[in-house]
């Protein structure tokens, strides 16, 4: 009756464990014991038959789930970096805000010229007119073209006059700008198209592309171009620095001029020039500080110098 009651339930037993025990025997010699208890007990017919395991198998499978796989040696070099969004809209704004400063000095510029055209003459003798002059004239050197050298020989020769110092940090930021956030091709584009305002003399801003669509950003251009624009781009970054610092120097001496004639009693003479002398300075000085006063650390100019150098770093 025993044996009855436990013969469906030793024979599920064996059906169980018994791909179990198939295999520890692949993996281990089987010992005399286990053999022979499990001699007389062949497996049902029913019973398909069990599948070796490797144990090798197993510990590749869990080490694949845990690590990722190491690249083998015939694996290409990594992609190029991808310019972030970010990046391109911190570059972006930053350089909007120097467009539109040196664009408003060159108004105030312009009325100050049309100052000193009419009174120079006059006033060529009195302090307050030769600390606006002086400034006039330090403002001018942020808008005039540059000489262009050419090497001959074992010589330089003056080839003509090129851009000013502000227009051609502005053309290269701009280049640049279009490369990482266009590619190539949008590159080769604002090149064609500062060339066509080269040949026609125009002598407008250049303004930042806009591109129909928003794609992701394309990897980094590594042509030698992109090299030589950035390293070009930073020295002018630097030097055009260093010409507005100066500039507001002068702009702020000649304005406590302006002031302090205001100020000397009994009535100052030409009051209503001296006031619109002093509001165009002032205005100029604001602007510059738009770009000069630090922000975080930083200014505008010294952040597309900040990112310039990280291009730099991202393309060695």
């Amino acid at each position: 009756m025993l044996s009855c009651i436990l013969h469906p339930f030793l024979q599920h037993r064996n059906i169980v464990l018994q791909p179990r025990i198939i295999a520890e025997q692949h993996l281990a010699p089987p010992s005399p014991r286990t053999a022979a208890s499990f001699k007389t007990a062949p497996p049902p017919a029913t019973s398909e038959p069990a599948k070796s395991i490797s144990t090798s198998l197993l510990v590749s499978s869990a080490s694949t789930c845990i690590q990722a796989p190491m690249p083998s040696s015939t694996e290409s070099s990594p992609p190029s970096p991808v310019i972030s969004s970010t990046f391109l809209k911190t570059y972006k704004s930053a350089l909007r805000i120097l467009i539109t400063t040196l664009t408003t000095i060159e108004t105030e510029l312009i009325l100050l010229d049309r100052i000193w055209y009419k009174n120079a003459s006059q006033f060529k003798s009195a302090l307050w007119w030769n600390g606006v002059d002086g400034a006039r004239r330090s403002l001018h050197k942020l808008f005039l073209p540059t000489t262009i050298t050419t090497a001959v020989g074992g010589g330089s020769v003056d080839s003509g006059l090129g851009l000013s110092l502000g227009k051609s940090t502005l053309r290269n930021c701009i280049l640049i700008y279009s490369a990482i956030a266009g590619g190539m091709e949008a590159f080769q584009t604002q090149q064609f198209k500062f060339q066509q305002d080269d040949s026609s003399s125009s002598s407008s801003w250049p303004t930042i592309p806009k591109f129909n669509t928003k794609p992701l950003p394309p990897p980094f251009p590594s042509v030698t171009t992109i090299s030589q624009l950035l390293c070009t781009s930073q020295s002018q970054l630097e030097s055009l620095q260093v010409l507005l610092k100066e500039v507001q120097r002068r702009l702020q001496n000649a304005g406590k001029i302006l002031v302090r004639h205001l100020n000397t009693p009994p009535a100052p003479t030409f009051a209503p020039l001296v006031t619109a002398c002093l509001g165009a300075l002032g205005c100029i000085d604001a602007e510059l500080n738009r770009v000069l006063a630090k922000e975080e650390d930083r200014s505008t100019v010294e952040l597309l110098q900040h990112l310039l150098n990280r291009l730099s770093k991202l393309k060695s």
